[in-house]
Parts: C-alpha cells; sequence; structure tokens
C-alpha cells in the first residue's frame, strides 16, 4: 500500500521569490514556507518567460486545489533584474 502524502492546505495566494529554475525550466519558487525552494507551474503566456533571468524577483503564487506542494506562479510582482530590467517582464 502507498503512502500518502501529508497534504497542507493554503487558502489565496502568496508572496514568493524566484530563486532558480528547475531542469524542467520551472522557476523554483521559496514563499518562506517550504525548504528547499520547489518548482512551481508558471500561467500560461503567448511569450515564454525566462525564469533564469527573474532569479531574485518576488511572484505572486496560488496553489493547485490548496496543495502547498503544488504552487503556480499568477504574476510577477516586479520586474526582473538586470540591465533590460526597465523595458521587459521577462
Amino acid at each position: 500500500m502507498a503512502h500518502a502524502r501529508k497534504t497542507t492546505t493554503i487558502p489565496g495566494v502568496v508572496e514568493a521569490i524566484v530563486e532558480g529554475v528547475a531542469p524542467d525550466g520551472r522557476p523554483l519558487v521559496n514563499s518562506g514556507e517550504e525548504e528547499p525552494p520547489i518548482p512551481a507551474t508558471p500561467l500560461w503566456l503567448p511569450t515564454p518567460i525566462d525564469w533564469a533571468a527573474c532569479r531574485g524577483v518576488r511572484v505572486l503564487i496560488g496553489f493547485m486545489n490548496g496543495d502547498a506542494h503544488k504552487p503556480v506562479v499568477v504574476g510577477l510582482l516586479e520586474r526582473r533584474r538586470g540591465p533590460r530590467s526597465r523595458r521587459s517582464w521577462h
């Protein structure tokens, strides 16, 4: 019999920080609740975000079905850092 993973339910959305990129290209986020950062599913966008350029950027995350282990990036709270940050959101 498989062991059920304990699920922590988190209602609403929380602020997190992009700390890197997972091997599959998803952003690694840390909301202060998870250690180490975990991969988050970004919302679909016509132009994908370069998550590697977003390290240190604050994002807003929700949780698929309230599961704390399934974060979803729903938006960026600030522009990415770097030389083109004044003109680009990704």
